[in-house]
């Protein structure tokens, strides 16, 4: 019987022929998807939640697979040293065929052009692989000359199979090179501009001077936008200026990203980049401004994970470099053909046939992705030669990444605090993983969610920011609203002189404070009110634009009367008139789920906080959230007769007594008909009625001290002073909706804070894996011209020399 050892010893070179081209069309089926998609578990209250488990075995794949392609290819090509290369003879011709493999290994090291780097750390690693270029060429150019393949019928194949894999590795060494942060930084710096001659000018001030003549020096002031001029692109009703079409967004997004690239490696750029883009954004409608930045954004992606960095940043490199690949390959599959194949192994032939095919398919497959590429089509738009099936090429673009489909994942991640506190128990194995480093990993998977980022969510976004711009005059004031963080919302809905203290702390204070004050008051308005219907978002544009609101008085009169129903004959007759625009967007703005807006952005300004801290300003945001989890986990004991005894008296008024009686009962018993679901909404709907029980009239920062940073019962005495502000005359119930339309904009600044203050290179990391919201943000106010990058005053001379007798 044949042992195992010498099987394997057999078969070893022929299974790693196989592992590495599978592999390699893995990575080339597969890379790009990972813009795409997030690792992290879908919310269990949607009908999605098996998503997560895939998205996170998916990104593990793709993980083993770069790593494991190199590896193989490198083991293999040490094999070829092993001991049946010392058995090569003229009569052996299997033998020769292992050695004409030997640059298919190398052909592989030089990945697809899909995935050049996992991550963007894996940029700065091009001197490696350099090192590994040399060291893998070398091995195998020796293979081949101690070997007779090359006075025998192989070696032109060989020769031009050599030369294809020595360009591609050298290739892949080239795109990590100049998509390393130190490269792409150097290949965006401007050529030095020495600037107006100061030497020359003052020589010609004291010459003036000193001939008796009156000199005098003139400064002119930053000439900024014409106000005028932007709120008039902003009322344009021309729907092709609003709603521009498909093209002539990835034609702009082409054009804004020659300047904008420049964010991620944090360079400056000038005021009248600022002006040119927020003249074009100001006549947006929603939908076209994300989808202008999530093309950039994957361009960027691209740039940063793939070959894109050189074939697209070199015009005509990338199809004509494939072209001659593809022929090369070609013509050496031909010269095996043509060969005299006696004496060669089936098996062996067959794989050679195989590792040759594969390498013109995949070669023919990425000349397919390079010429629908909407980088190709946006740069080549006007080149004679690929003008004439542009259109044809633009169309096949539109049904494969149709205008509607987000270009990222579209997610974002969860994270709550009360809902850790209360469920995170302490057990045996939990020790363990605390003692072995992992438990923080753990919890953040565990207790991480994602949900799907609403429409109007984004249309809140852009609205706010539009806002911010109109009320812009001068540098000062674009700094001036890129540091607030609630403050302007307060202001400017005349509530700062009641909630200044919540905005005005530390950053990650103010995000667990209101974090907090949102999940207590999100789950008691659940109790009081009938939940918000949520409409079907629309993605599409609507047939008649909307024109921006108009900036709103400071402050907005607190008092809001409320117009009683129409009788039906006079809403008749109004509905036969011209609608009005004004009134069409205030009742769409009413009809925006404001409350679960501002429940997803406090989760996901935790989850920044709690997991992705380097994209936050720096402070002491964990530190913080222990303390208040550790005070949040001795209040909330584990349910029991307390909690019953609660609920039976209607402290909890939504939820049936004898039904949550019977359900206490049976909570930890794995024979409940209850799901996961409702067990632990009942849990979290009684932690917040006990919460919200606490008497919170004087300040627990006075009582308790400065040792525990814990903030959980600020946020308590912030969500009563809430409930207490929105509460007519302080009876019956608030204001709920007037409450979370607070609530919602004091979020969405605090999310466009945080997404000014995190650095282009952290932006650019996650893109990576999925995307961040904070990103797609931060990228949206910078072509609105906020944001501290915009320093340079466009031209010299901001000095005049006046002379006169």
């Amino acid at each position: 019987m044949v042992s195992f050892e010498l099987l394997w010893s057999k078969l070893e070179i022929r299974v790693l022929v196989i592992s590495s081209l599978f592999l390699q069309i893995f990575l080339l089926a597969f890379a790009g998807f990972r813009k795409y998609v997030v690792s992290v578990r879908w919310a269990e209250t949607t009908r999605f939640k098996w998503r997560g488990p895939l998205a996170f075995i998916f990104h593990l794949l793709l993980w083993l697979a770069y790593l494991l392609a190199d590896y193989v290819a490198t083991v293999a090509l040490a094999y070829l040293r092993g001991s049946e290369m010392s058995k090569a003879t003229p009569e052996n011709k299997t033998t020769y065929l292992l050695v004409f493999w030997a640059p298919f290994f190398i052909l592989h090291l030089g990945g697809q052009d899909t995935i050049t780097a996992l991550s963007v750390e894996d940029n700065e690693l091009w001197a490696r692989h350099m090192l590994i270029l040399v060291s893998q060429v070398a091995l195998a150019m020796y293979n081949y000359f101690s070997s007779n393949l090359k006075v025998g019928e192989l070696w032109p194949p060989a020769a031009l199979m050599f030369a294809v894999a020595i360009f591609k590795y050298g290739e892949r060494v080239w795109s990590l090179q100049r998509a390393s942060m130190s490269a792409l930084r150097s290949s965006m710096i401007t050529k030095p501009d020495p600037g107006p001659n100061y030497a020359k000018f003052m020589q010609e001030y004291t010459s003036s001077n000193a001939a008796g003549l009156k000199a005098e020096i003139k400064v002119e002031n930053e000439k900024h936008k014409d106000k005028g001029d932007l709120e008039s692109h902003q009322t344009k009703d021309d729907p092709e200026w609003k709603h521009p079409d498909y093209e002539t967004v990835v034609c702009k997004a082409y054009e804004f990203f020659q300047t904008f690239k420049r964010l991620f490696v944090d360079l400056i750029l000038s005021y009248k980049n600022r002006d040119d883009s927020q003249k074009y954004f100001a006549k947006l409608e929603t939908n076209a401004a994300y989808n202008l930045v999530e093309i950039e954004l994957c361009w960027m992606y691209e740039i940063l994970h793939s070959k894109g960095s050189i074939i697209y940043s070199y015009k005509h490199y990338g199809w004509i470099s494939r072209v001659i690949t593809l022929s090369v390959i070609t013509t050496a599959l031909c010269l095996f053909v043509t060969s005299d194949h006696t004496g060669y192994g089936p098996f062996e032939k067959f794989l050679t046939y195989v590792l040759l095919g594969g390498a013109v398919l995949l070669e023919i497959i990425a000349i397919i992705v390079l010429l629908l590429s909407f980088w190709t089509y946006a740069s080549m738009k006007d080149c004679w030669f690929f003008s004439t099936f542009s259109k044809f090429l633009f169309s096949i673009m539109k049904k494969m990444r149709p205008e509607n489909k987000p270009r990222w994942s579209n997610k974002m991640a969860q994270y709550n605090l009360i809902t850790f506190a209360h469920e995170d128990k302490p057990c045996w194995w939990k020790s363990i993983l605390k003692c072995l480093g992992l438990k923080n990993t753990w919890d953040q998977y565990r207790y991480t969610t994602c949900v799907a980022v609403n429409e109007y969510l984004k249309e809140l976004v852009f609205r706010e920011l539009k806002k911010k711009m109109n009320n812009i005059d001068d540098t000062a004031s674009y700094r001036r609203f890129t540091d607030h963080r609630g403050q302007w919302a307060l202001q400017r809905k005349g509530y700062y002189q009641e909630f200044g203290w919540s905005v005005e702390a530390e950053f990650d204070e103010s995000i667990l404070l209101w974090h907090i004050a949102t999940d207590l008051l999100f789950h008691n308005s659940l109790e009081k009110q009938k939940p918000e219907p949520q409409p079907e978002p629309q993605p599409e544009p609507q047939p008649e634009p909307r024109p921006e609101p108009r900036p709103e008085p400071q402050p907005e009169p607190r008092s809001e009367q409320k117009t009683e129903s129409q009788p039906e004959s006079q809403s008749a007759q109004q509905s036969e008139q011209k609608p009005d625009p004004q009134l069409e967007q205030k009742q769409q703005q009413e009809k925006e789920p404001k409350r679960e807006i501002s429940q997803e952005i406090s989760n996901y300004m935790l989850f920044l906080l709690i997991v992705r801290p380097f994209m936050m300003p720096a402070g002491i945001g964990q530190i913080r959230f222990g303390d208040t989890c550790a005070e949040a986990a001795n209040f909330l004991q584990p349910l029991g007769e307390i909690e019953k005894r609660n609920v039976k008296e209607n402290k909890t008024e939504k939820v049936d007594s004898e039904k949550v009686d019977t359900e206490m009962g049976n909570i930890e018993k794995d024979n409940t008909e209850m799901g996961n679901t409702e067990k632990d909404n009942i849990k979290k709907r009684i932690a917040v009625s006990r919460l919200l029980e606490v008497n919170t009239e004087y300040d627990p920062s006075l009582i308790k001290g400065d040792r525990s940073k814990s903030v959980l019962f600020r946020g308590c005495m912030l969500a009563h002073k809430l409930k207490e502000e929105f509460t007519p005359e302080g009876k019956g119930e608030p204001d709920w909706d007037k409450m979370w339309r607070l609530i919602s904009v004091v979020w969405v600044e605090m999310l466009c804070y945080a997404a000014s203050k995190c650095s282009g290179q952290f932006h650019a990391k996650q893109l990576s894996k999925g995307g961040e919201l904070l990103t797609v943000i931060w990228f949206l106010m910078a072509h609105l011209g906020m944001g501290e990058q915009y320093r340079i005053e466009e031209g010299h001379a901001r000095a005049k020399l006046i002379v006169s007798k």
